[in-house]
């Protein structure tokens, strides 16, 4: 169900009976110690392609890169400005719509990408004729965050939530043993301070919950929430909506 192994004459055949696709958007930035840069990017991938397994619903290329400028003083971080992904989405968006992908659904890995996303979706609209699309982010699901209030402290940026999530996905690629302890958050969103601020308060580059607090039963939990959430999300949507 990935539109980018497809021909042009299956995708023609595909949206003769389905109008559906799932676009997941992600991030190339860091994660502490114990991540990996995408983690982002793979996490939103993960979840559309197996929501797009279960529902028969098509899957559209990943995203990998977003708004992620607070970041930047951490290496290998790679960022857009919120401009550039607000248009980059647009455009993405005009064009699936012309070709008749009718209900789209953004599977969002990064709380940077937001603003962005929404402006973009929202210039979309204003245009007239456009697809109807909605933006859902993993962590903010009010039972995922429900889960995560339970099982674990307080969290944030590849923090114990995080990080038991990437246990359950890819367990071979977490670096528990270089992660350091959770840092209290500042009273001001990291998205809203200068990098070398961000670097500062957070040397390690996580926030929160101890990671070493992670659990892969944990991330499997959340695993399983999320994608019954989305299932439902997508094999509910009416095409009036």
């Amino acid at each position: 169900m990935l539109l980018g192994e497809l021909t042009w004459a299956e995708v023609e055949e595909y949206l003769a009976r389905d109008d559906r696709l799932l676009l997941p958007v992600g991030s190339t930035e860091q994660h502490g110690r114990h991540l990996p840069l995408d983690t982002d990017a793979s996490i939103a991938y993960a979840i559309a392609k197996e929501v797009g397994e279960a529902t028969g619903v098509l899957v559209a290329p990943l995203l990998p890169y977003g708004v992620s400028l607070h970041h930047m003083a951490f290496p290998g971080t790679v960022s857009l400005k919120p401009s550039t992904l607000e248009a980059l989405i647009l455009e993405i968006l005009n064009s699936l719509h012309q070709h008749g992908f009718q209900r789209i659904l953004i599977v969002n890995g990064h709380g940077g990408n937001i603003p962005s996303l929404q402006n973009g979706v929202a210039t979309l609209l204003s245009q007239g004729q456009a697809p109807a699309v909605k933006i859902r982010s993993w962590w903010l699901e009010p039972e995922v965050k429900e889960m995560l209030d339970q099982l674990l402290p307080p969290g944030g940026h590849a923090s114990a939530g995080e990080t038991s999530l990437s246990l359950a996905l890819h367990p071979q690629r977490v670096k528990l043993e270089r992660a350091r302890g959770g840092t209290e958050r500042l009273k001001e969103p990291m998205i809203s301070l200068p990098p070398q601020r961000v670097r500062q308060a957070y040397p390690n580059g996580n926030v929160g919950a101890d990671p070493a607090l992670a659990s892969r039963e944990i991330g499997e939990k959340v695993w399983e929430k999320v994608v019954s959430l989305y299932i439902q999300e997508i094999e509910g949507w009416e095409l009036s909506s």
